[in-house]
Parts: C-alpha cells; structure tokens; sequence
C-alpha cells in the first residue's frame, strides 16, 4: 500500500507541476503582449544570450574575466551587424519598397489571365475584394492583440524609424540599447539565476524538476541555435543563388525564403511562389525560371542533407501541422511576441504536457478507472 502511495502520490506531484508551469508560461506570454516595448528587447535578448552563451564560456575558460568577454563579444556581433545592414541596407529597403508594387501587377497579371481564360468579367469582383481588404485592415485594432495587427505595429516602426525622422530612429535606438543591456546581465547572471532557481525547489522532487528543465533546454537550444542559425544559412544562399541567376528583387526574395524556413516549408512555399511570379511578371525567359527552380532545388537538398543535419542535431520533433497551428494560434492570441516565441514555446508546452499525461496515468485514480473499465 505504501509503494501504490508513493506512486500515487509522485503522479500527482507530476501532473500539478505540469499544470503550474503550462499557466506560469501562458500568464508571462499574455504579460509580454501587454508591454511589448519591455518583453521584445528581453526576448532580442534572450536570444541573443542563448547563441553567444557557449562563446562566453570558452573566453572564460582560456582565463579572460567573465564581464570583459561579455562586452568584446557584444561589441563584434553589433559592429557586425551594423556592417550588414550598413552593406545591404540601402537595396533592401529599395527592394522591400517595390514588393507591393510587384505583388499587386502580379495580381493585375493573374486577373487579367482569368478573365481571358474564362471568359468572365471580374472587375467588380476585384473592387469588392480589394475594398474588403482594406476594410479588414482598418478594422484591426490600433492596439490590439491579433497577428496580423501585431506584425503591422513592429513593421510600421521599422519603417517610421527609416523614413520618420528623429522620433523613430530614437524609439528603435532605445529598444536596441536595451536588448544589449538585458543581454549582458543575461549572460552574466543566468547561471546564478538558474541556481537560486532551482535551489527554491523541494529536494524530493529536485532530480524531477531539474531532469524537465534540461528537456527544455535541449528544445530550446535546438531551435534558438539550430533552427534560426539554418534560416540565416538558407536566406544567405538564395539570396546569393538569385543574385547570381537574375532574379528581381533577389535579396528581398532570399530573406522571405530564408528566414520563413523556421516555420517548415512556411518560407519554401511563399519563396517559389514569389519568385515564380517574379520571373513571369518580367518575362525574361525559360532560362532564369529554371535556374532560379534550380536555385531552390539545390539549397533545399542542402539544408535536408547538410545543414540541418550538422547544425541543429535533435530536432523539435514537431509536425509542421502542427508549428504553422501553433503560430497562428499564438499570434492570435498573444500578438507580435506569440509569433515569435510560437514554435519553441510549442516544444516546450509538448515536454510538460507529456510529463503531466504521465503522472496523470501513474495516478491511483486512472488506475482505478482503468481497472473498472
């Protein structure tokens, strides 16, 4: 009877710390699309910790103090960064600038193609849709929480920090001078912080909690410094193969293909869509239609075959039904900071949900059930 107790007893253990951590992760997901201008630089930093964590330590363990490799390693990446965007910046913001123009005679092209081919007169078809849209557009709360309002606010900042003078480009300094701020404390602190952390908890189910939390950091790695580092592969080789091949817009299209491959197949599929249409839209011939296909075919044989393979190692083992659902449930939900923590917080949500069905059937109430059954 003492040993069905102690089981009993564990299985429930499990369940209400499987439970306790599912709200805990949905209450600070709510919270942080409460205050973006706080969460979004935490999570830059966050991000940003997990990658430079494993450089920091190396530093550290070859004799340079802890605080001075923090601040040389953020000092490269920035001046890195701001080489890139300082390089490319320019085409990129004319190449984004066109995008829209580009989408919508590409619209104009596949109307016009329809009407021909049918037979059919979809003018009025297309003010209608056109004005619906616009409807839906202005209807989006200013404030609010849905996807596609939450992605527009950080984009119209983008833009406004480009083009909008003085009050935009602080707003964005500020929200950079604090990612660099959170993210040296972070990678300072976080070991500290994780063992008083874990220091709060019972040593009875101490092996427990900790055996989860490593779970989750394996989820976490996988993604932060797997998946992200093959989208920037990925967005590198396209928009080096378009450029090479010829396709309009080659940089804008490369990014779009790239860095959507953290949703699985998500940038893949819009990138051969949007170049396809591209190429037609110019009309420059079978030759750079097949060699921009060709472009897609080889990156993607070398990302199934190369580098996701060397670079990210455990997958997340997540269907990618299952991460496109969890991006717009997320967005929908929770706004900017949903879609971006949409596919790890995913991961982590399936290892606690996995630990609570298993305390749950090791409990003496589904073993009763199961016996009565």
């Amino acid at each position: 009877m003492a040993g069905n107790a102690q089981v009993d007893r564990r299985g429930w253990v499990r369940v209400a710390w499987g439970l306790g951590s599912v709200l805990a992760l949905l209450g600070l997901l709510l919270l942080a699309g409460q205050v973006r201008s706080v969460s979004v630089p935490l999570l830059v930093a966050f991000i940003a910790a997990y990658f430079l964590t494993p450089v920091v330590k190396g530093l550290a363990k070859r004799g340079m103090p802890t605080s001075l490799a923090i601040v040389l390693i953020l000092l490269v990446s920035f001046l890195l960064v701001a080489g890139f965007f300082a390089a490319l910046g320019p085409q990129l913001a004319e190449e984004f600038a066109g995008l829209p123009d580009k989408l919508r005679l590409m619209g104009d092209r596949v109307i016009a193609w329809a009407e021909a081919t049918f037979e059919v007169d979809l003018s009025e078809a297309r003010a209608a849709v056109a004005d619906l849209f616009v409807a839906k557009l202005k209807s989006i709360p200013e404030q609010g929480l849905g996807a596609v309002g939450a992605v527009r606010e950080p984009a119209r900042d983008v833009l406004a920090a480009i083009y909008g003078g003085a009050a935009g480009t602080l707003s964005v300094l500020i929200g950079l001078v604090m990612s660099l701020v959170f993210t040296f404390f972070m990678l300072r602190d976080f070991d500290k912080l994780v063992v008083g952390i874990r220091d709060l908890v019972p040593p009875r189910y101490r092996d427990f909690v900790v055996a989860r939390a490593r779970e989750i950091d394996t989820a976490m790695s996988s993604f932060l410094r797997g998946q992200i580092t093959v989208a920037l592969i990925l967005a590198v080789l396209y928009a080096v193969g378009f450029l090479i091949v010829g396709l309009p817009l080659a940089v804008a299209v490369g990014l779009i293909a790239g860095l959507g491959n953290v949703v699985p197949f998500l940038g893949t599929t819009i990138g051969v869509v949007l170049a396809t249409g591209l190429v037609l839209l110019e009309d420059p011939g079978w030759g750079v239609l097949l060699a921009t296909w060709a472009v897609f075919l080889v990156v993607q044989t070398l990302e199934g075959w190369v580098i996701t393979p060397k670079i990210v190692g455990e997958s997340l083992d997540l269907s990618p039904f299952l991460v496109i659902v969890a991006v717009m449930v997320f967005g929908d939900l929770f706004g900017f900071v949903g879609v971006l923590v949409a596919v790890p917080l995913t991961a982590v949500l399936k290892i606690l949900g996995r630990s609570l069905l298993s305390g749950y059937r090791e409990s003496a109430w589904f073993a009763e059930r199961d016996a009565a059954g």
